[in-house]
């Protein structure tokens, strides 16, 4: 019977891979471990608002016209041109998440 792995075990796991470039497939079966166990441990332990790799979840409106879509996202609504830079978006993210965050330390 297998041992259960603690959560700082998964954590070990986890932060193991970054940056080593490996594919997980790879990682998980040198680690003895599911592909679906690291990426439900990986959605787990990732701290509340990080964007490093991108939102989990927003809610995309189709504009008025056809020359973009609007996301809104955490009571903030952005507005995107049909041909958007990826980094100015992500920018845009990172910068209402700073805003709620530090709104709800007050």
């Amino acid at each position: 019977m297998k041992k259960r792995k603690t959560e700082q075990e998964w954590r070990q796991i986890v932060e193991g891979r970054k940056g080593t470039g490996e594919p997980v497939d790879k990682y998980c079966r040198r680690h003895g471990v599911s592909e679906q166990s690291y990426y439900n441990w990986k959605r787990r332990l990732k701290p509340a608002g990080d964007f490093s790799q991108g939102p989990e979840f927003l809610e995309v409106i189709k504009a008025g016209g056809a020359s973009g879509v609007s996301l809104v996202w955490g009571g903030w609504r952005i507005e995107l041109e049909k041909r958007f830079d990826g980094g100015a978006l992500r920018t845009a993210l990172e910068a209402v998440n700073e805003s709620q965050s530090s709104a709800s330390q007050r």
